[in-house]
C-alpha cells in the first residue's frame, strides 16, 4: 500500500479555501484560493527548493487556474478564458464566441474544452492560435476534457439514444470510439501524454465505474467493487490513476495502480505538513475531500479541510 506526506499550500491571509487542480512533472501547481466566501482568485504554486510559494497572475485576476503545461496555464473566468504564458495572455474564444468552458492545455498552446454555438449548444472544441475547431458539429452535445502534448484530444458526446460516447482524436483530426463495459454511457476525464485515458462508464446494471483506456482497450477498475459508483479523474504515464468512490453519502479518494488495485488515499495518509506559522498535524485531523490530478513522478494534488475548520 503506498504512503503519503500531505503538504499544505499558502494562500492569502484572508482567504477561506485553496484548491489545486493541475500539477506537471516539476511540480508546478495550478489552482485558486477563495476570499469572503466569494472572490476567486487564480494561481500557481512552485517549491523554491525551500518552501512552497505563491503566484497570482496580472492579466488575470479572478477565475479558477484550471490546467497547465509546459509555459502555459488556462484560466477560466467568465465566458471568455485567458491563456496565460509568462507575461503575455490571450483570450480563447472558441465557435461563436458566447461563452467558452476550457478543460485542459497542453505544452504547445493548445486549448480544449466546450463552447455554445450560435445555436446555444455546447460542442467540443479545439482552440489554437486564436482558431477554433468544432470537433462534433452535427451532435447536440459535446465537449473535449483532455488534450497531451503529442495534440491527441479526448472528450465524450451524446448519441442519439441520449446516451454518451467517449472518444479520442488523434492530432491528425482521426476520432476513434472507445468501448464500454455494457451500459449506455462512456466518459472521459484526462489522457497521459503515452495515450493512456482516464474515464468512466456505466456497467450493465447501471452502475458508474473508473475505467482506463489504452490501445482501445479498456480496463475496468470499478469491477474491484462491482455495486458501488466510482470515477477516475486523471492518469500519468505508469497507468497509475486518481479517482473517487462512494463512501455512504460521500466520494472517498483512491488511488489505483495494476498492482494495488483501488487503495483508499485517507488511509495512506501517514503525516500533514501545515504550511507556517501552523504547524504538523497527525493525519486523523486532515480529511481529503478531492484528488484532481497526478503527475508521472506520482505526486497527487487536490483539497481538503482540517477538523478545527481551518
Amino acid at each position: 500500500m503506498p504512503q503519503y506526506v500531505v503538504e499544505e499550500l499558502p494562500v492569502s491571509q484572508k482567504a477561506n479555501r485553496g484548491r489545486a487542480f493541475d500539477v506537471d512533472d516539476n511540480a508546478r501547481i495550478v489552482g485558486e484560493y477563495t476570499e469572503n466566501f466569494l472572490y476567486q482568485y487564480p494561481c500557481e504554486w512552485v517549491h523554491d527548493g525551500t518552501m512552497w510559494r505563491i503566484k497570482t497572475y496580472s492579466c488575470s485576476d479572478h477565475g479558477v487556474a484550471v490546467s497547465e503545461s509546459g509555459d502555459y496555464t488556462v484560466i477560466e473566468s467568465g465566458s471568455i478564458p485567458t491563456l496565460v504564458s509568462g507575461d503575455e495572455c490571450f483570450e480563447v474564444s472558441a465557435l461563436s464566441g458566447v461563452y467558452t468552458a476550457p478543460y485542459a492545455v497542453n505544452a504547445w498552446g493548445v486549448v480544449v474544452g466546450y463552447a455554445l454555438t450560435k445555436e446555444y449548444e455546447g460542442h467540443a472544441f479545439v482552440w489554437k492560435d486564436g482558431e477554433s475547431v468544432d470537433i462534433f458539429p452535427h451532435a447536440d452535445f459535446s465537449v473535449a476534457t483532455s488534450v497531451n502534448d503529442v495534440g491527441d484530444v479526448v472528450g465524450f458526446f451524446q448519441d442519439a439514444d441520449m446516451g454518451t460516447v467517449a472518444f479520442v482524436r488523434a492530432e491528425c483530426g482521426a476520432v476513434t470510439y472507445l468501448p464500454g463495459i455494457g451500459g449506455a454511457h462512456t466518459t472521459t476525464a484526462r489522457m497521459s501524454d503515452n495515450g493512456i485515458v482516464s474515464g468512466s462508464a456505466f456497467n450493465q446494471r447501471g452502475v458508474t465505474h473508473a475505467c482506463i483506456w489504452k490501445d482501445g482497450v479498456v480496463t475496468d477498475i470499478g469491477a474491484q467493487f462491482p455495486d458501488t459508483t466510482s470515477e477516475a479523474y486523471d492518469v500519468n504515464n505508469s497507468g497509475v490513476v486518481v479517482g473517487a468512490i462512494a463512501h455512504g453519502q460521500s466520494m472517498s479518494p483512491f488511488v489505483w495502480s495494476a498492482q494495488t488495485g483501488i487503495c483508499d488515499i485517507q488511509s495512506c495518509i501517514i503525516s500533514v505538513q501545515r504550511y507556517a506559522p501552523h504547524t504538523a498535524t497527525s493525519a486523523p485531523a486532515f480529511r481529503l475531500t478531492r484528488v484532481s490530478a497526478i503527475n508521472n513522478t506520482g505526486d497527487i494534488v487536490g483539497w481538503g479541510e482540517y477538523r478545527d475548520w481551518e
